[in-house]
């Protein structure tokens, strides 16, 4: 069977993609790699049709609207696109709404409701909500969470230099704090359901909003257990920002290897 729309012949990198993240999840503990190739080359095709096969989505059907949609499956899939949401200075921030926002879909979903996970997944959204409320309150001095899509308007105002007033200054030991309850509640959910986090547009974002999403995703799924989180970039441009950052002489090579395991090249 062929993946509607795969005029690439892209199918084998899609199944061998997905057959490495379910070997990664039986090793039982966090596990971060990166899907290498040039801008053109089709990642983001390639990981949405990933994400897809791994909610058990028929992917050779001819469009979204014919297909089933997806349901309790092997996998709580998340998609992150990090240029879409490079307003958000923090990308903890963007981080929970992603992780919210799709349990909010889950949460709708015939057989979820009917299931014993219902309540583990209202318990966790509720839970990263109420970080969510607190990082936004001292970070842009809204509560995201309450005032919904304006809180994108603020986000974006405070990108482009207007001032806001802060609750409190956003240190290291605020975001210590936030990220221990994140993962916490992260790994009571990978307990029952394990946790795939995909990441795509990362090297579009400014070299700054670059490297603190690296750091966030580190400091955050690099301690849920039974978590695969994909990185999908173009290497060349990673490494010209990461030079840029940091100076020529830092080690490309040993920097990477902070947050990713392996790589996998696109040919």
């Amino acid at each position: 069977m062929k993946i509607y729309g795969d005029f690439l012949t892209r199918k084998q990198m899609v199944e061998d993609i997905s057959s490495i993240i379910r070997s990664c999840v039986g090793m039982e503990k966090p596990i971060t790699f990166s899907i290498e190739g040039e801008w053109g080359k089709g990642k983001t095709w390639i990981v949405e049709k990933v994400a897809d096969t791994l909610n058990g989505i028929d992917v050779t059907l001819e469009s979204d609207s014919k297909r089933p949609k997806a349901g309790i499956g092997d996998f709580l899939v998340f998609n992150y696109n990090a240029w879409e949401k490079d307003y958000y200075e923090e990308p903890l921030l963007a981080i929970l709404i992603t992780l919210i926002n799709h349990l909010n879909k889950q949460l709708i979903l015939e057989n979820i409701v009917k299931s014993e996970l219902k309540v583990l997944y209202e318990e966790s959204k509720s839970i990263l909500e109420t970080a969510l409320r607190a990082i936004s309150k001292r970070v842009i001095g809204v509560d995201v969470v309450d005032i919904g899509k304006r809180g994108i308007e603020i986000a974006k105002k405070v990108k482009n230099g207007a001032k806001l007033e802060t609750e409190a200054d956003y240190s290291e030991n605020n975001i210590e704090k936030d990220i221990h309850t994140v993962v916490s509640t992260l790994n009571r959910l990978s307990q029952q359901t394990p946790i795939v986090f995909i990441v795509d547009e990362l090297d579009r974002c400014l070299p700054e909003h670059t490297i603190r999403t690296l750091e966030r995703l580190h400091h955050v799924f690099g301690k849920v257990h039974s978590s695969v989180t994909v990185i999908s970039v173009n290497e060349a441009q990673l490494k010209t920002t990461v030079l840029k950052m940091f100076g020529d002489n830092i080690p490309f090579e040993a920097y990477l290897r902070k947050f990713v395991d392996f790589r996998v090249s696109l040919d």
